[in-house]
């Protein structure tokens, strides 16, 4: 007659199937590939693109970036660290452009005109870094609202050239 083993009892061949289940489980649920990134700092690949924190001179903040991947697991490149460089450098005028743009969606939105600087209302929380092409390449930035935290601004450029603003949450 069979013995029959508690729940939490697990005898050889059970436990040579956990392992079996375990390794196939950890091939199914891989840890996101992590480097450190000189310029960047902490870098977590996501396939496409990776994440990574950053401190952004002209807010005084740490801001979230997305930087488009030149190939699989393949770190950012130099062009895309100048390409952080001149949005801190030209930050000012960028954001000039994004007020343009987003000013009458903000109106919209909150259902009243929109009175002091865009920074009174928002802080930039991230924006994408793209992959280095011939001309402007297309990137976003993304805001969160000072005075009501449930909503994101969320802005589409070309270059400095600020396209289309869209309001989430």
């Amino acid at each position: 007659m069979a013995r029959l083993c508690p729940p939490y009892a697990v005898n050889a061949s059970g436990a040579k199937q956990m392992g079996l289940i375990r390794r196939w489980l950890s091939g199914l649920v891989r840890r996101p590939l992590e480097l450190d990134d000189v310029f960047f700092g902490r870098l977590v690949s996501m396939g496409s693109y990776w994440e990574a924190r950053r401190p952004f001179s002209p807010t005084r903040t740490e801001i979230e970036l997305f930087i488009d991947a030149p190939g699989e697991r393949q770190p950012p490149n130099q062009r895309q660290r100048e390409f952080f460089a001149w949005v801190e450098r030209d930050y000012a005028d960028i954001i000039r452009n994004v007020d343009q743009v987003a000013r009458p969606i903000r109106e919209r939105w909150f259902r009243k005109p929109t009175e002091g600087p865009f920074e009174a209302e928002f802080i930039l929380s991230s924006f994408s870094i793209p992959l280095p092409r011939d001309g402007a390449a297309g990137w976003e930035m993304s805001f969160d609202s000072r005075t009501d935290p449930n909503h994101i601004l969320v802005v589409e450029l070309r270059g400095a050239e600020a396209l289309v603003a869209r309001m989430d949450g």
